[in-house]
């Protein structure tokens, strides 16, 4: 909870602390004996993730960066229930005007794609095909690419006229 205040609020805290505080978690990300304590708090460290992505340091984007693959590769599809939301705001984040911070955005949707199978997210990929960034299309396309060549057929063959017409729309 102290980790999530702090993530969360972003104007009271340095940078510094929120930094610390996502080296904490990824050090309770690698104990196997926290997963449980963590899959349940995943919905309250949501929307701080998400802010931490959003912030302009790219020291902070690049360790949250990291965080969040420690979470999807430790925790696969327990990670399920907010892969989505987050791999929507890195992918946005992808065609932004900060190469660095996109390159690590980029980079880490792709592992949390090939970690967690969410059938929410090809929805979310087919959607962000529509983008008007050439960018971010192409990001969303590979993310479905990785999908398709991942993931197993079980999570995504019921979808497969949704993800024909985004593959159409994006290229």
């Amino acid at each position: 909870k102290e980790a999530a205040t702090r993530l969360s609020d972003s104007k009271s805290y340095s940078w510094k602390l929120r930094l610390s505080a996502i080296e904490w978690l990824q050090n309770l990300v690698k104990d196997v004996e926290e997963h449980d304590q963590i899959v349940m708090s995943l919905v309250m460290l949501s929307n701080p993730l998400i802010a931490q992505c959003r912030d302009l340091r790219s020291a902070i984007v690049r360790e949250t960066c990291n965080l969040l693959k420690l979470f999807a590769s430790n925790l696969g599809d327990r990670f399920a229930s907010i892969a989505p939301a987050i791999t929507k705001h890195l992918l946005m984040i992808t065609g932004g005007g900060n190469k660095v911070i996109a390159g690590y955005c980029g980079e880490c949707a792709q592992e949390i794609v090939k970690n967690t199978q969410s059938k929410k997210s090809i929805d979310l990929f087919v959607s962000l095909s529509k983008s008007r960034s050439k960018i971010v299309r192409e990001k969303s396309l590979m993310c479905m690419c990785i999908c398709l060549e991942v993931w197993s057929p079980t999570n995504w063959l019921h979808n497969t006229k949704n993800i024909n017409a985004g593959i159409t729309r994006g290229l």
